[in-house]
């Protein structure tokens, strides 16, 4: 259904909560409301849903703009569940499992880290394995992942406001051992070693450790995109089910009542009411929409504004075999003086339908 006449009828429509924001976030938001007997209005503010996953088509070769999937999870992932409680065709044609991931310290080799590490121990001898220079030390890593892997995960999640350098400090941790555990926590959270000293959480650092090397989320990716494989078809089971979703308009303002949310009104002068507006767009797009900024969400605006168009991407399509095929698939280089990380993923291979027969599809992100 068109968005012009979901439009037409918003005025004389009440929903029990307006997402704003219709990628991933917003389409999963409005997918479990659904599951709780809520009638979401979705709105999406592009043509179509999940804008930000689409693919970059380079030379006949598809560009996947978010890669790899990240599923951070316990039990099988949050949109793979969701999935399967709608009812989704989504396919994923390599299925779930871990990624082959390689790590580089500046001044050393890439090393491959391990995959469903299932004890402190082992995951301390791994990394031992790929940086011999950590040797002396490995008793001491794996006394301090054997605490973090212990974390119920109840009480991980609770962990969002504890800092990780304060944890690590408190757990007595050797000055080595929490520096390279800090400059683990930006590897796997795509994050520089200064920001992750300064910022990351105990739940944020070990939460995606735990999920992409303990065996405790899983990872996919949808054919043939996360767009048209995953976003579009989640979009048509919440219509089907009764769920309103509003394309191509713009939110103009949030309307309130009595100092609370109570409703959207959009830039062609149509209006929807709700008790709960929730967000599940960028920061740039909540600071238009909120005047003024609430207190706890300054922070976090004013920081996204200062690194908003620094990450970049680029892809390459190679003639003939150029990448080993004994290299990982997904490649990370961190350059922790400067904060910067550079990933190299290997489309050919992570999801070979992207790519042209004969070919080699490489793409570089690199991230601030």
């Amino acid at each position: 259904m068109t968005g012009e006449s979901k439009g037409e009828n918003m005025r004389s429509e009440d929903f029990d909560v307006i997402v704003i924001g219709a990628g991933l976030a917003g389409l999963c938001c409005a997918g479990e409301l659904m599951l709780a007997g809520a009638r979401p209005l979705l709105i999406c503010e592009a043509k179509e849903v999940g804008f930000a996953l689409k693919s970059h088509m380079v030379g006949g070769n598809r560009g996947l703009s978010q890669v790899p999937t990240w599923q951070v999870g316990w039990g099988g992932g949050w949109w793979p569940t969701l999935v399967r409680q709608l009812n989704v065709p989504v396919r994923t044609p390599l299925g779930f499992g871990q990624l082959d991931n390689a790590m580089a310290l500046k001044g050393e080799d890439a090393a491959t880290l391990p995959q469903c590490a299932l004890s402190g121990e082992s995951a301390a001898g791994a990394f031992v394995e790929g940086f011999p220079f950590l040797a002396e030390y490995q008793k001491e890593i794996g006394r301090v992942l054997d605490a973090a892997l212990g974390i119920p995960y109840p009480e991980l999640v609770k962990m969002h406001r504890t800092p990780l350098a304060q944890w690590l400090q408190d757990m007595k941790c050797d000055e080595l051992v929490s520096d390279f555990l800090i400059k683990l926590g930006g590897f796997v959270s795509a994050a520089s070693s200064e920001f992750c000293r300064n910022h990351i959480s105990v739940s944020g650092a070990f939460g995606y450790f735990r999920s992409m090397f303990c065996g405790e989320a899983t990872y996919g990716l949808p054919y043939p995109d996360n767009r048209h494989g995953l976003a579009i078809p989640l979009a048509r089971e919440i219509e089907n089910r009764g769920g309103v979703i509003r394309r191509g308009g713009k939110v103009h303002e949030i309307l309130m009542k009595n100092g609370r949310a109570d409703g959207i009104a959009m830039d062609d002068g149509t209006e929807a009411r709700a008790p709960i507006v929730a967000f599940a767009c960028g920061n740039d797009r909540i600071a238009k929409l909120l005047d003024p900024i609430p207190p706890e969400l300054e922070a976090s605006i004013a920081y996204s504004e200062k690194t908003t168009h620094l990450d970049f991407t680029v892809f390459a399509v190679i003639e003939g075999t150029v990448v080993p095929r004994d290299k990982a698939k997904w490649v990370a280089a961190v350059d922790f003086e400067d904060g910067l990380l550079e990933w190299t993923v290997r489309l050919h291979d992570l999801a070979p339908w992207t790519t042209q027969p004969g070919k080699q599809f490489l793409c570089a992100e690199r991230i601030l």
